[in-house]
């Protein structure tokens, strides 16, 4: 958004750090990463919350201690896998409730402006409209419901978009990207990494260097 000209990069600095304080402030809470697809996730019977749905056999459950304990156990009692996500707050979940006004009294003196650029929205998994790229309502909305990160990538890959570039450290976001393209498009969209993995000896600059000359040679 900040890229696209929503908000100016200061801005953008001030919104990203008065964030993490208040949800840092929100009540304790935990999250579990789960493999397997929506529709199964949203047969276990918790009081959890579906977080995050990356790809069609990785969501991410949001909850309090209780309830994600109540949750893992009927995952593993399903044969799913799962796995503790090392934070002490349940995001996009219910317990962000208690930091809706002070996160929207935030943008009482930032200008919020219509994107240059297309942005895919996480709240819908579609384009980002015009409305609520300059809405404070939409960016509590932005922090509190599900990511929909699958369906934002479905929405890419129907532009038969061809290439991703993975900003961050790792591949994980890639290892989404190939879960959900294996049904939607015969060939594996090119992806490239700007960041080595964590293990890898790999210079940073080296890596740098030749994501640049991969993206080039595509034509960017």
């Amino acid at each position: 958004a900040c890229l696209a000209g929503v908000f100016s990069f200061t801005d953008g600095v001030a919104l990203v750090c008065q964030r993490g304080l208040l949800m840092s402030k929100a009540p304790i809470g935990e999250m579990l990463a789960i493999t397997c697809s929506k529709d199964e996730f949203l047969n276990y019977k918790t009081n959890t919350e579906l977080a995050l749905h990356n790809s069609r056999n990785h969501c991410v459950a949001s909850g309090s201690t209780e309830d994600i304990l109540v949750l893992e156990a009927q995952v593993l009692t399903n044969g799913h896998t799962c796995k503790r996500l090392k934070v002490n707050h349940a995001f996009h979940s219910y317990l962000m409730d208690s930091i809706a006004k002070a996160f929207k009294d935030l943008f009482i003196n930032i200008t919020l402006n219509i994107p240059k650029i297309a942005i895919i929205s996480n709240v819908t998994g579609t384009w980002l409209t015009p409305d609520e790229a300059t809405s404070p309502d939409y960016w509590y909305r932005q922090l509190r419901h599900t990511v929909q990160f699958s369906k934002g990538l479905k929405t890419l890959l129907a532009k038969n978009s061809p290439l991703f570039i993975e900003v961050g450290p790792g591949q994980s976001l890639s290892y989404f990207l190939q879960e959900t393209s294996k049904s939607i498009v015969a060939k594996a969209p090119k992806v490239i990494h700007i960041l080595q993995a964590k293990h890898s000896n790999e210079s940073e600059t080296r890596r740098f260097l030749n994501a640049l000359g991969y993206i080039w040679q595509n034509g960017i």
